[in-house]
């Protein structure tokens, strides 16, 4: 009996044992058994945190500091999660662990920040080891999300915490463990890391469209006269039409989000949204499109909108002599090379922008209009979206002639008493009836003058005054017709006398 009774001993006292060592042994993190998905932004939003889940690269954009690895073990999704601090198989050692990300957060939106976070300890002991999770803005302010705290947890907390009051500044993410090397170790896991801007609801009509929530785009000037805007061919990017895309490992696209106006834009650069996992590759990410401006036009500007992103430092003009950055406008002659660089910068606005240029000195020359962000492939990446692009043109006047008035008469003066008086011979001519050139009259007009004699001696006895006419001719042609008679009366006496004398005076008559 006794035999029978101690194997069965023996088997109560092993599953006792086994049950008191699980129960004694530091309890290991485990995730939750049903953890929340990473956070998609909805229509219209963004996210704002780069590589919030630790995923390859480990702590891109990241900057850890003390005791922190990528663990594969412990982790909400994907193939690490990072821990923080020192755990029980870890030296004790007074450390302070953390890893933090610099955000710009854009005016006039809704943020909130969310994250799932293991807090851990070995020894439930008095000392001085904390956890925290704090917000550091520009000027240097602490803000706490996690107070300094040292929990054991069994589970992944999550934390959401609205960051609406920091919204146009820049701040600093921090997730910290400091351990004071004496006693228990302290670490936590972190994962899923992510801050989601929403544009603000509208109170006037709602728009999809991140420019119409952030700040109400306020109606376009009016446009002197003589001027046009309009869209270049395929400026809102709504069709795949007009634009070429330059041929790179990081080509760009056509996106639903963000965009300005209609249902698309363009995407430049490397977006981790859309292209994850790509970093560390040296791109010139572009599109290009052929214009001619016309001789005429006296304005000519180019104006487009830009919604721009980047993991670097911002910059208002990038270099262009280095490889660095940059988000750019530039012209291309037809064979590609460089006209002129109109705009290069390295922005992070995180909204939609209109930039616009002056084209006029590039009037009637065939170019190419070239949108391009360049990344360095330094792992830091760079890119932004572009919309509603436009061009203004204004044309001088043209002058309109001034009617001129018709001719008016001039009135024939009237002689009064206190007029002078005309000389004689004027005022005989006066009063003398118009004489009439019959040439004058049958000539028709246009035909050629041909000289009259007959007229031109009526014409000067006309201008004869009438007491003085002989005969009704003037006197010198009856003093030259009396002349002639009298002449050849002459002529004839004298001939007669010549024959007398030839014949004789005795002669018979």
């Amino acid at each position: 009996m006794g035999a029978t009774r101690t194997p069965a001993v023996a088997l109560l006292l092993a599953i006792a044992l086994l049950l008191l060592t699980t129960v004694s042994t530091p309890l290991k993190a485990a995730p939750a058994l049903h953890p929340a998905a990473y956070p998609t932004p909805p229509v219209g939003c963004n996210e704002l945190v780069t590589n919030g889940t630790f995923e390859s690269p480990i702590f891109l954009n990241w900057s850890p500091q003390g005791f922190v690895v990528a663990d594969p073990s412990v982790k909400i999704g994907g193939t690490f999660s990072a821990r923080i601090g020192l755990t029980a198989s870890d030296p004790n050692q007074n450390i302070a662990s953390s890893i933090r990300q610099t955000i710009n957060l854009p005016a006039g939106f809704d943020i909130s920040l969310s994250f799932q976070w293991f807090p851990k300890f070995d020894l439930d002991i008095s000392d001085a080891d904390i956890q925290f999770v704090n917000i550091q803005t520009a000027n240097g302010s602490i803000i706490p999300v996690v107070s300094n705290t040292k929990q054991n947890s069994t589970t992944w907390l999550p934390i959401n915490f609205p960051l609406n009051s920091f919204a146009g500044q820049q701040i600093t993410l921090i997730f910290g463990v400091n351990n004071d090397g004496v006693g228990s170790k302290t670490w936590m896991y972190v994962d899923d890391v992510s801050i989601i801007a929403c544009p603000t609801p509208s109170t006037a009509t709602p728009t999809p469209t991140i420019t119409a929530t952030m700040t109400p785009t306020p109606p376009p000037t009016p446009l002197p006269e003589g001027c046009v805007t309009t869209e270049i061919p395929n400026g809102g990017f709504e069709n795949d039409t007009a634009w070429i895309f330059g041929d790179d490992p990081t080509p760009p696209s056509y996106v639903s989000n963000p965009v300005r106006s209609g249902v698309r834009s363009v995407r430049l650069g490397i977006d981790p949204a859309t292209t994850p996992g790509v970093s560390g590759k040296e791109s010139f990410s572009s599109i290009r499109q052929a214009i001619n401006l016309p001789t005429t036009a006296n304005v000519a500007k180019i104006s487009w909108w830009h919604y721009d992103r980047t993991e670097e430092g911002v910059l208002s003009e990038a270099p262009r002599m280095i490889l660095v950055d940059r988000q750019e406008m530039v012209l291309l002659n037809m064979d590609l090379s460089t006209a002129a660089v109109l705009y290069s910068a390295r922005l992070n606005s995180g909204a939609w922008v209109q930039t616009t240029v002056d084209l006029i000195n590039f009037r009637g020359r065939p170019l190419f209009l070239y949108f391009n962000v360049l990344n360095d492939g330094n792992n830091l990446r760079t890119w932004q979206f572009i919309d509603d692009v436009t061009l203004t043109l204004c044309y001088p006047p043209t002058p309109i002639p001034t009617p001129t008035s018709p001719p008016t008469a001039t009135p024939t003066p009237t002689i009064t008493a206190t007029d002078t008086p005309l000389p004689m011979a004027t005022a005989m001519d006066s009063s003398a009836p118009p004489t009439i050139d019959p040439n004058t009259i049958l000539r028709n007009q246009g035909d050629p003058v041909v000289e009259n004699v007959a007229a031109s001696s009526a014409q000067t006895a006309s201008a004869t005054p009438a007491a003085t006419l002989w005969f009704g001719r003037a006197p010198g042609d009856v003093l030259i017709w009396v002349g002639v008679m009298v002449g050849g009366l002459a002529i004839i006496g004298m001939l007669a006398w010549l024959i007398r004398q030839y014949r004789g005076p005795n002669a018979a008559p």
